[in-house]
């Protein structure tokens, strides 16, 4: 237990100081009161969150190479922010997206579909996701996606875009069961497209 206690606490230590000298700095929430029965629970949780860190680090490494044009070290530096956080969604997301380029279809799929399992609100991985969904013909799973993530969150206009022309493209594979509150107050779906 010791052991683990002072490996948490040097890759802390570690942290604190790559996010000291780091230009682009960010507030952390003040820990908790420790007491000595919620020890194990407060390393664990900094333990998680400087592996997620890290991992946000290593994939934000991934997004450089991927826009320098390498594909190749982006796919293996994001496959690296999975090994260290299995977890880490945008990770799986950016791995799709670079098999969707390679034409991957199976490879595509299967990313984008862990992604969008672990981060079922992200936008970026909703608008990748349903965009793959759409060229394989698959508006029915495209539809349920996109009207789910709109009743949540109806100002998103990039999403409620891709959305109208699902249904504008294919009113006889998908019906828009969507539109966005005219008003303040929440309203129903319609069933029919616009």
């Amino acid at each position: 237990m010791e052991q683990y206690l002072n490996e948490a606490e040097t890759i802390l230590d570690r942290e604190i100081k790559l996010f000291e000298k780091s230009s682009t700095q960010k507030i952390l929430p003040a820990p908790s009161p420790v007491s000595f029965e919620n020890i194990n629970s407060l390393t664990q949780d900094r333990f998680d969150i400087s592996i997620n860190t890290h991992a946000s680090r290593i994939n934000e490494q991934g997004e450089k190479l991927f826009a320098q044009g390498n594909k190749t070290a982006a796919l293996s530096t994001f496959s690296k922010a999975i090994k260290m956080d299995p977890q880490y969604a945008l990770a799986y997301n950016n791995i799709g997206v670079i098999y969707w380029q390679q034409n991957k279809i199976q490879e595509t799929l299967e990313h984008l579909q862990k992604a969008f399992d672990l981060n079922p609100k992200d936008s970026d991985i909703i608008y990748n996701f349903t965009a793959v969904l759409c060229k394989q013909k698959k508006y029915d799973r495209a539809q349920n996606i996109y009207v789910t993530y709109l009743l949540e969150h109806p100002g998103d206009h990039r999403i409620e875009t891709a959305f109208n022309e699902l249904c504008k493209k294919h009113t006889s594979e998908a019906k828009n069961t969507y539109h966005a509150p005219t008003s303040n107050q929440y309203e129903e779906p319609d069933k029919t497209c616009a």
